[in-house]
């Protein structure tokens, strides 16, 4: 019991910090998009949607080159944006094959970078939750119970810089 506590505590903090980014963003009205991980079972894909007025328009899927697990917890971030300068970034949680997909946006065409393994996390159990803030990206493994530190390079590159253990009480 206290295993699932103290995962779903994690899961919360890194659920709220990038809530509280992504709102803020929204209000600054710097990107009137919607993206979504649909977290297919098996391979994986992301929806854009595009706002016009009041109107959303849309989907355009593009594979995620990983495999999503169809489910896991409700609470978790498994998409959220960053930036590289003045690159807007997209990371996406694969937690079926363990890895996040990056997307980059330059001069509004999305561009796949690539997909980034911690080979110390894995969220195949209940998903992987994601956090940007300046240009780190933080990454919840719900599996292996840690928290990896991404640092956000040129081109919206992931480098791993660090594990961090959720240690249990």
């Amino acid at each position: 019991m206290k295993n699932l506590l103290t995962s779903f505590i994690a899961a919360a903090l890194v659920a709220v910090a990038a809530t509280i980014w992504s709102a803020n963003l929204q209000a600054a009205g710097k990107h009137p998009e919607v993206v979504t991980n649909n977290d297919l079972k098996g391979a994986n894909t992301v929806s854009f949607f595009k706002f016009t007025g009041t109107t959303l328009s849309g989907p355009i899927n593009a594979p995620t080159g990983g495999k999503g697990i169809g489910g896991g917890f409700a609470g978790l971030n498994r998409i959220v944006l960053g930036a590289s300068g003045t690159t807007v970034c997209g990371f996406v949680g694969d937690a079926g094959s363990d890895d996040i997909a990056v997307f980059k946006v330059v001069n509004k065409v999305i561009t796949k970078v690539g997909n980034f393994k911690d080979a110390h996390g894995s969220g195949n159990a209940h998903g992987i939750g994601l956090a940007v803030t300046q240009n780190f990206l933080f990454a919840a493994y719900s599996s292996t119970k840690n928290i990896g530190v991404w640092e956000i390079l040129s081109g919206c590159v992931a480098q791993r810089r660090r594990e961090v253990p959720i240690r249990e009480q």
